[in-house]
C-alpha cells in the first residue's frame, strides 16, 4: 500500500508523503484493520524496525487533528520521549501544538493540565502521575497510544505500566488505545485484557544476522536470518572484548556501513568514541556541525566533539542535554530517512550509544558491536524553555473542558489555525468561542 493511498486529510498524507512513499507490511496490516478509520483499541506486534511506531504516529495525529480531542503517545524512557517530540513537532507543528513532559521537561506540564495541547509526549510515570494529579484529564483524550507494549512484562517497571494501561481501560471516557509491541513468544490473553484487535507480523524488512564472536579467537558462531547457523572468521584475535569492539566496528564503517556501539556503563563510552577516532582519519568538520558545534556553551565539550566528528564518530547517552542530544540526533536525519531510526549524527560511520540511554539504534545496513558511550554534561539553566509558546497568544491551542479545568476566558479560540505563509487556515473557528486574541 502507497501513502497516498491512505484514508486521511491531505495535511497529513503530505506530511508522511516527505519521509516514505510505501507502507512495511505490518503498516499495511494496520491500515487494512483499520488505524486510521476505527475506533477500536489496537495491538501491534511486529519485529523491531518494522515501522510500528509510524502507526501509532499516524493514529495520533489523525484523531488529535480531526477528532477534536487530546492525544497522548506514552514511551518508557526520557531519551525516547524527547526523540518523539522532535519528530513529530517538524513532522506536525503547522498542523498541530505538540507538546513533551518528562522527569526533566517540565515547561509544558501546565498546558497539559489545562488542556492547551493537541499532542502530548509523555513517560510512562509522567502520564501515570498527571492522571492523578488531574482526574479530568483524560475526558477530553481521544487515543493514548502506549510505545514499547512489551515493557509490560519487565520485572522492575512491567507493574507501573499495567497500573497506567487499566487506569486508561477503566476510563469514563474511553479512550482509544494503541499498544505497540516488540515480537512477543506468545499473547498469553494481552489482547483480550486490552479488548484490542491484534495486527501481528514477523516479517523484518531490515534482515537480521546475529553473532557470538570470540576474542580469543576471532571465530564467531552466525545465526543467518533464514535460520542457518555458521562459523566465520569475523575479526583477529584480540586481547579483550572491548578491542574487539573496536576492530569490529572499525571492519564495518571501512566497508561503508554505519555502526553502533553499545556499553553497559556510562563511564567507558568516550575512551570507547575517541578509540575509534583514534584509529579514522580526520576530515574536518562540515560548515552545518560546526554551526551546531557553536550553538553549545562549554568550550571543553565543542572541542572533543570536533576532533570526534572530524574522523565520523559520535556518541550518545541520557548524561547528555537536551540540546545537544537533539543536536546530535538532528545530524543523522538522512541516515535516519534510510533505516536508522536512532542515531547521532548525519553521516557518522561510528556511534557509540550507552544501553538504557534511548530507543535502540535501528541500522538499515550496519552493525551492533558490544555494549557502551560517553559522558557529557552541561548545566541547565532554569530558563531554558525555548520552544513553549506564550500563553496568552495560544490561538492554536486545544481546550479540554472538565470539572478540574478552570473554562477559557470568554472569546479565547478552541481550534483555530492562523494563516500559513501562503494564507490558507488548516482550521476553523469554533464560533461560541471564538473572541480576544483570535485573529480570525
Amino acid at each position: 500500500m502507497r501513502v497516498s493511498d491512505l484514508e486521511a486529510p491531505q495535511e497529513l498524507v503530505d506530511a508522511w508523503k516527505r519521509d516514505l512513499t510505501d507502507l512495511t507490511a505490518v503498516q499495511t496490516a494496520a491500515a487494512e484493520a483499520g488505524i486510521l478509520t476505527g475506533r477500536r483499541n489496537m495491538l501491534v506486534v511486529a519485529p523491531t524496525s518494522s515501522g510500528k511506531t509510524l502507526i501509532g504516529e499516524m493514529a495520533a495525529a489523525q484523531i488529535a487533528m480531526t477528532g477534536q480531542r487530546h492525544v497522548f503517545v506514552s514511551v518508557p524512557m526520557k531519551s525516547l520521549a524527547e526523540e518523539h517530540y522532535f519528530r513529530l513537532r517538524e513532522r506536525y507543528g503547522d498542523l498541530m501544538n505538540v507538546v513533551i513532559s518528562t522527569g526533566d521537561k517540565l515547561e509544558h506540564d501546565e498546558d497539559i493540565r489545562h488542556g492547551y495541547f493537541d499532542l502530548a509526549v509523555l513517560t510512562y510515570e509522567k502520564l501515570a502521575a498527571l492522571i492523578v494529579q488531574v482526574p479530568g484529564l483524560l475526558t477530553r483524550c481521544g487515543c493514548v497510544v502506549i510505545d514499547e507494549g512489551q515493557m509490560i512484562a519487565d520485572k522492575q517497571r512491567g507493574t507501573d505500566l499495567e497500573v497506567l494501561v487499566t487506569e486508561i481501560l477503566l476510563a469514563p471516557s474511553k479512550p482509544r488505545l494503541i499498544v505497540l509491541s516488540a515480537s512477543l513468544d506468545e499473547l498469553n490473553r494481552l489482547d483480550k485484557w486490552l479488548n484490542a484487535q491484534v495486527v501481528m507480523n514477523s516479517e523484518r524488512p531490515v534482515p537480521l544476522n546475529q553473532a557470538v564472536c570470540s576474542a580469543q579467537s576471532g571465530i564467531a558462531l552466525v545465526l543467518k536470518a533464514n535460520g542457518e547457523r555458521v562459523q566465520a572468521e569475523m575479526a583477529e584475535p584480540c586481547a579483550d572484548t572491548e578491542m574487539l569492539a573496536v576492530r569490529l566496528a572499525l571492519k564495518h564503517a571501512e566497508a561503508g556501513r554505519q555502526v553502533v556501539v553499545f556499553r553497559t556503563a556510562v563511564s567507558k563510552t568516550r575512551s570507547m568514541a575517541h578509540m575509534l577516532a583514534g584509529q579514522r582519519t580526520a576530515r574536518g568538520v562540515r560548515v552545518s556541525l560546526n554551526e551546531l558545534l557553536l550553538a553549545l556553551e562549554d568550550a571543553d565539550v565543542v572541542k572533543e566533539l570536533a576532533d570526534l566528528f572530524a574522523s565520523g564518530v559520535a556518541f550518545h547517552n541520557a548524561d547528555l542535554s537536551a540540546d545537544e542530544r537533539r543536536g546530535a540526533d538532528s545530524r543523522f536525519d538522512d541516515y535516519a530517512r534510510h533505516g536508522c531510526e536512532y542515531a547521532c549524527g548525519r553521516g557518522y560511520r561510528c556511534g557509540c550509544g550507552a544501553t538504557g540511554s534511548g530507543s535502540g539504534w535501528q541500522l538499515e545496513t550496519g552493525a551492533n558491536c558490544g555494549r557502551g558511550v560517553s559522558q557529557l554534561r552541561r548545566p541547565r539553566r532554569a530558563a531554558e524553555s525555548s520552544d513553549r509558546r506564550p500563553r496568552d497568544s495560544a490561538c492554536s491551542r486545544r481546550f479540554a473542558p472538565s470539572s478540574t479545568i478552570p473554562a477559557l476566558p470568554a472569546g479565547s479560540c478552541r481550534t483555530h489555525r492562523e494563516p500559513d505563509s501562503e494564507g490558507a487556515v488548516t482550521r476553523s473557528c469554533v464560533p461560541a468561542a471564538c473572541g480576544p486574541g483570535c485573529k480570525k
